[in-house]
């Protein structure tokens, strides 16, 4: 009988010190989740009550600096940019933003391309990027309903650290250190990229009815939350533009008419004066810094007459 009740005391201590373990564990896992959600935060622009926000996906990531703006128009600006983000991720990126304590959102820039519509690539999986905001409603619906994967979704929910990638990290990073520059140094080697081109290597334009449907959604969140919204086409490089010419002009023309037909909703074409300023971009779709801070330059001025006409 005492041999019962002394290997009872023991598995009772064994048991406390493994709950004990147990809670340790989930508090290191709370506080570094924390942290690095904290970063996230910081880069993204949550942290601050800004006028005008920038969201897109590494269009705007790489094409336009926040710094510059903020500088050349005296007011906050946040930068919510994701990189492969499609226009439904978006759509969840902008309730996302718009629904925290305090908003003071003016202005929307929206960057777009002749692919705004097209499905798949980067995107496929994109939902993953946002596990780090899981915890916040509109984020957390928007994952349960693209991720089929039930036990990674409880994996995520329990274990926050396993929320993050390499790129959540580093945008964690950036946020601490204050950093949003581009620092995809170089330029296209147009000769490469003509011989992909004969090869029949590059990216096709096609038109989603779904994703159509979601960025109608998104004009009318914006609209109904009386924020200008600004369609910035961030140059691509004219060589990709010529591929497929009927179908960028239908795209060109789609967003031209959301602008024509929305009250408050402008689309500004980079396209037509810097897509053959090759020196200007990194690869097809990308700009290196010089790129960035020449078309930044320009959005300064542009938003600037939008501002003045948004106040009348």
């Amino acid at each position: 009988m005492r041999s019962i009740l002394i290997n009872h005391k023991i598995g009772l201590k064994w048991l406390r010190k493994y709950i004990l373990f147990i809670l340790i564990l989930f508090a290191v896992d709370y506080s570094i989740s924390y942290f690095l959600t904290e970063g996230l935060k910081k880069y993204y622009g949550f942290n601050t009550q800004p006028e005008i926000l920038l969201i897109g996906h590494s269009h705007t990531m790489l094409g336009l600096n926040k710094n510059m703006i903020e500088a050349g128009l005296h007011c906050k600006v946040a930068k919510y940019a994701i990189e492969g983000v499609n226009v439904l991720d978006r759509l969840t990126m902008v309730n996302h933003f718009l629904h925290q304590k305090g908003n003071s959102v003016k202005i929307i820039t929206y960057d777009v391309d002749a692919f705004f519509l097209t499905r798949g690539g980067l995107s496929k999986n994109s939902y993953q990027l946002f596990y780090p905001f899981m915890d916040d409603k509109y984020i957390n619906e928007y994952i349960k309903l693209e991720n089929k994967n039930k036990y990674e979704y409880l994996v995520k929910k329990f274990i926050k650290t396993s929320r993050f990638t390499d790129l959540n990290l580093n945008g964690s990073l950036r946020g601490y250190l204050r950093f949003y520059s581009n620092i995809k140094i170089g330029v296209i080697d147009t000769v490469a990229y003509k011989k992909k081109i004969e090869n029949n290597d590059f990216a096709k334009i096609t038109f989603d009815s779904d994703l159509q449907a979601k960025f109608e959604e998104t004009l009318k969140i914006i609209q109904n939350a009386h924020i200008t919204l600004v369609l910035v086409l961030i140059p691509t490089i004219d060589i990709l533009n010529r591929m497929e010419p009927e179908k960028y002009e239908k795209a060109i023309s789609l967003l031209e008419e959301y602008s024509r037909n929305n009250k408050n909703v402008y689309f500004i074409n980079y396209n037509v004066e810097y897509a053959n300023q090759h020196e200007l971009f990194y690869d097809p779709i990308h700009l290196n810094p010089k790129g960035s801070k020449v078309i930044t330059e320009r959005l300064i001025k542009d938003l600037r007459k939008i501002f003045v006409i948004s106040k009348e």
